[in-house]
């Protein structure tokens, strides 16, 4: 399976989760894009904070809430979330159909504090 097509070094499993924040607290994460192809990164649950593109404040057209973030080969970006309303299983995935279909995607699960 091809690296562009993996989170964490894996394609999709809907049994496992690679992040557990808990409900009422707000995450700084990480997206690395470790290709040579740009990915549409969407975030599921809540609206996203860009805080940083390769250790840079963003330009000022990202300087809002958002849940979907353009992430260039060899990128970087530092996203700030608040899990405000529900627990359960949420998705991460690309947006580019030929990506997600095969496997770009996993999932988080927001447990009770």
């Amino acid at each position: 399976v091809s690296t562009a097509r993996m989170l964490n070094g894996r394609t999709f499993n809907p049994a496992y989760a690679d992040a557990f924040p808990k409900l009422g607290t707000t995450e700084t994460w990480e997206i690395h894009n470790k290709t040579s192809v740009a990915h549409v990164m969407h975030l599921h649950h809540t609206d996203w904070y860009l805080l940083e593109r390769n250790g840079e404040s963003p330009p000022p057209w990202e300087d809002c809430l958002k849940e979907t973030f353009l992430v260039f080969p060899n990128e970087r970006i530092l996203l700030a979330g608040h899990f405000s309303d529900y627990t359960g299983k949420f998705l991460v995935h690309c947006h580019m159909l030929d990506h997600e279909d095969h496997g770009l995607m996993s999932q988080f699960q927001v447990v009770q504090s």
